[in-house]
């Protein structure tokens, strides 16, 4: 999500939860906000505890294939305007 105002533009990155903010006249632009976990540092903190531990881990890559395959499907049902089965 973006807001523009008078003074700069903040850009809302929900999933990896930051803002970035763009100011007029500012130093340093842009500037970068953090708020909340990131969800890409558990992902990686989860695979090197499962190489550690000697274990598989708890979301493995046929999970993240599946995943995209819904994905595409999404976006060739969006395409073509028609269920995909998968």
């Amino acid at each position: 999500m973006e807001v523009v105002g008078e003074k700069g533009t903040l850009v809302l990155d929900a999933f990896a939860q930051h803002l970035t903010l763009y100011s007029r006249g500012a130093d340093r632009n842009p500037g970068w906000v953090g708020f909340g976990p990131d969800p890409n540092r558990a992902m990686l903190e989860e695979f090197i505890a499962s190489i550690r531990e000697q274990r598989p881990p708890s979301v493995t890559w046929q999970d993240g294939y599946q995943a995209m395959q819904v994905a595409l499907a999404a976006y060739e049902s969006s395409a073509s305007k028609s269920v995909v089965t998968l």
